[in-house]
């Protein structure tokens, strides 16, 4: 568990902050030498529970950056609806209403593509594949 000012740090770790600025902004160093705030930051960087809260940060920021699957079909329904629009001005031409039709049909796999295949005897048969992306 960290502390608040721990915390504080991390986050202004997290956000691109120099050691010595984070540690500035979340302790009070307002006596201190500039020597003495880099090494007590140095050393606070190193302890496990800080690094480990850094990377926690990074690591959700970078999921909530990501849009899930859903997130991708409800985009590209409202992109079929003409919810949204090309340069905020018009609504998307049918060709790229179909791509995106296109592409949510393949992250659902509806598409099945039949090959038809022959044997050495020449007696043709049918293989359905359900590709699945």
């Amino acid at each position: 568990m960290l502390t608040a000012k721990e915390e504080k740090f991390s986050v202004n770790v997290f956000s691109g902050m120099t050691l010595t600025d984070a540690y500035k902004d979340a302790y009070d160093a307002e006596n201190m030498k500039d020597e003495t705030i880099y090494v007590k930051a140095s050393n606070l960087i190193k302890k496990d529970k800080i690094r480990i809260r850094v990377q926690e940060l990074r690591e959700k920021a970078n999921n909530e950056a990501i849009m899930s699957a859903i997130d991708r079909k409800k985009w590209l329904t409202k992109v079929i609806k003409g919810d949204i629009k090309e340069n905020e001005i018009k609504e998307a031409d049918i060709s790229t209403k179909i791509k995106a039709i296109d592409t949510l049909n393949k992250m659902d796999g509806e598409y099945i593509e039949k090959l038809k295949l022959s044997s050495d005897d020449d007696k043709p048969f049918e293989v359905n594949i359900k590709v699945v992306e």
